[in-house]
């Protein structure tokens, strides 16, 4: 493929970031609007996490920074969070050595399956994105790890050990940081905590963003939100971008979110948002790019059980805020997966703050139909009109059979109908109705008649046709 050559159809395994091509491809080329902008690193939310273990005052005191952090971002990051740093080390570094492997050994994993247990790809959806964006990404699930793990990739050596370690503990500071979430909210620490510990989701995504170069004309993630509980992340590079919709007189900006070692940021989802009314808001953010350097990025995603529905509790619903079903439906995991689609083609404006022609994050929570329920009431309103058509066709088709014979067409009083030639005692002819016709014995007249009826066949044939 040649410099500036459009394509819109990248393989896995055969894409831009994998090739490590010297330029960036047209499909790959972000809007104007969207391009990555300048922004400078904000102020973000750091909380002492171990206070939570303190006493009542002390705990108080972090639920109440938590509180702040989820309403106003929806995100921050933690510190003395209890997970040793050679766990978070030998994570990233598996990681990274996991997407230095032969292709043929990283393609043992890969599909277009959002479902899939253990996936490797490129892509939102393989070939098909508007857009493309300059990431390779392994996810696999981890939660029970002992049902999972025996999946995942052997190679690297170490891989199952080091990345299930980091698996275990981000888990055991989730159920921790979701307990001290809703206790903010009055629902006590148990509310969600208990669900999750169960059967809850837990998926891993092990992200690489390779150099990119011409890192300003594309994204390694577009805007978006994560559908999930909530996210923690680890990263060895910056690259994080999230929204911040109250900066300049609620205008909003993007505010970049610096790397520390040890430090884990943490993203409101929109399954928390769901279940706050909106209190608390599900962080939009995207990723850039870097031109010299690979930046590696654990996700460990954690929400409810596949089919476990989350929607507003009672105790959130009151006159200052009441139910808003446009905005805040029940959704399960499992229906959010089964109609994600590439955040590009939401609707314009779904999220306030950003700019008209932003690619708008997707929205799990909305009230509009999927593209799949749409198709579904478009089939169910062909078919009610299809039936009656249907129903009329089969019941030509039996009599045709159950009167056997020359048929001729009849007019009576204008309604066109089919009949056998019935010679009555009064010298008239009846057709399968028994009415009186207008056609007499004329051979002639007859076969003009028969003709006529052959045409009316061939029209209904084209008719019917379109219904089909």
């Amino acid at each position: 493929m040649e410099k500036g050559e459009d394509s819109s159809t990248f393989k896995m395994g055969n894409s831009a970031q994998e090739r490590s091509l010297p330029y960036v491809p047209d499909c790959y080329v972000v809007p104007p609007s969207s391009k990555p902008c300048d922004s400078n690193s904000g102020i973000v939310p750091t909380i002492d996490v171990s206070r939570l273990k303190g006493g009542d005052d002390e705990r108080r005191g972090v639920i109440q920074e938590l509180s702040l952090a989820c309403q106003h971002l929806g995100f921050f990051q933690i510190v003395n969070h209890g997970i040793n740093q050679n766990i978070l080390d030998d994570a990233l570094e598996v990681a990274n050595s996991f997407f230095e492997l032969p292709a043929k050994e990283k393609k043992k994993f890969m599909s277009n399956d959002v479902y899939a247990p253990v996936r490797y790809s490129t892509s939102l959806k393989d070939g098909l994105d508007k857009i493309q964006f300059w990431r390779i990404f392994l996810k696999h699930y981890a939660h029970p790890l002992h049902r999972w793990i025996h999946l995942w990739p052997e190679n690297p050596p170490g891989y199952r050990e080091k990345m299930g370690k980091f698996c275990e503990e981000v888990r055991k500071l989730s159920i921790e940081l979701t307990g001290a979430i809703t206790e903010s909210l009055g629902l006590g620490r148990d509310y969600l905590s208990s669900r999750m510990d169960e059967n809850g989701m837990q998926v891993m995504t092990v992200n690489c963003y390779p150099p990119c170069p011409d890192p300003e004309t594309a994204l390694g993630l577009p805007p978006h939100s994560d559908y999930s509980c909530i996210t923690l992340l680890l990263q060895n590079l910056d690259g994080l971008k999230i929204f911040d919709p109250m900066a300049h007189g609620g205008s909003g900006r993007w505010v970049g979110v610096p790397q520390v070692t040890g430090v884990l940021k943490v993203h409101i989802g929109d399954h928390v948002e769901v279940l706050s009314n909106g209190l608390y808001k599900s962080i939009v953010h995207k990723v850039t790019l870097n031109e010299e350097k690979t930046r590696i990025s654990l996700a460990s995603l954690h929400s409810l059980g596949m089919d476990d529905k989350m929607s507003v509790p009672r105790e959130l619903v009151n006159d200052e805020n009441p139910v808003r079903p446009n905005m805040y439906r029940s959704a399960s995991w499992n229906r959010v997966t089964e109609d994600y689609s590439v955040p590009w083609s939401a609707p314009k404006g779904l999220w306030k703050g950003l700019d008209e022609d932003e690619p708008a994050p997707y929205d799990p929570t909305g009230q509009e139909m999927t593209k799949k329920e749409k198709s579904r009431t478009k089939f169910a309103e062909n078919a009610v009109h299809i039936i009656p058509f249907v129903l009329l066709a089969c019941a030509l088709v039996l009599w045709f059979f159950s009167n056997p014979g020359d048929f001729i067409a009849a007019r009576i009083e204008g309604l066109t109908i089919e009949g056998d030639i019935d010679n009555d005692s009064d010298g008239t002819q009846t057709g399968f109705l028994g009415a009186a016709t207008e056609v007499g014995h004329s051979k002639n007249k007859l076969k003009r008649e028969a003709n006529k009826r052959n045409r009316r066949i061939q029209a209904s044939r084209k008719v019917m046709k379109g219904f089909y």
